[in-house]
């Protein structure tokens, strides 16, 4: 631009932004900004709006196939969970978590009827558990019939007594 009155040239500055009208979209309160994304009206609606704006994903539980929803978790942690709770990771793991005796261990939870203190519980006890519909004594002894002990299937399980299940592995191992 020229000068009217030393005809000298200068740049001519920006005008500013004229305030505008705006309505809070946390508290509702009619506020004036320059900006034209302005959306609050202070610090602290901005960051009441950020804090309930989560991240949302449904998936779909590896092991139970039940859905479940993962809130306020990042992308890359939404990613990586595949299982809805600590019982299905293990229970999806337990073909691993076999014990020196051969027997599966799962997770059932600290307060589950059966469990030991760290909520783990022998497999084939749970199936017998479910099976009778109660708690198993400390007298009673599920025997794995075909004495494969990772075959947990029920027609494989009886519950008998401690003697009865001595009686079987010495015959068993006469046989051989």
């Amino acid at each position: 631009m020229i000068c009217p009155k030393c005809n000298c040239q200068f740049e001519a500055k920006k005008k500013r932004a004229q305030p505008k009208k705006i309505i809070c979209l946390i508290c509702k309160k009619e506020v004036f900004r320059k900006h034209e994304k302005a959306k609050y009206c202070s610090n602290k609606c901005k960051s009441i709006a950020s804090s309930n704006r989560k991240y949302r994903v449904i998936k779909v539980c590896k092991q139970c196939k039940k859905q479940f929803e993962l809130i306020g978790k990042g992308r890359k942690e939404s990613q990586k969970r595949q299982f809805c709770s600590q019982i299905c990771w293990y229970n999806y793991k337990r073909i691993e978590k076999k014990r020196n005796n051969g027997y599966i261990q799962i997770y059932v939870g600290k307060d589950y009827p059966g469990a030991k203190k760290n909520g783990r519980m022998w497999e084939h006890r749970f199936i017998m558990q479910k099976h009778i519909g109660r708690i198993i004594e400390r007298s009673e002894v599920v025997h794995h019939k075909n004495g494969i002990k990772t075959d947990n299937r029920i027609e494989n399980l009886e519950l008998v007594t401690p003697q009865l299940n001595t009686a079987y592995a010495l015959l068993k191992s006469n046989e051989n």
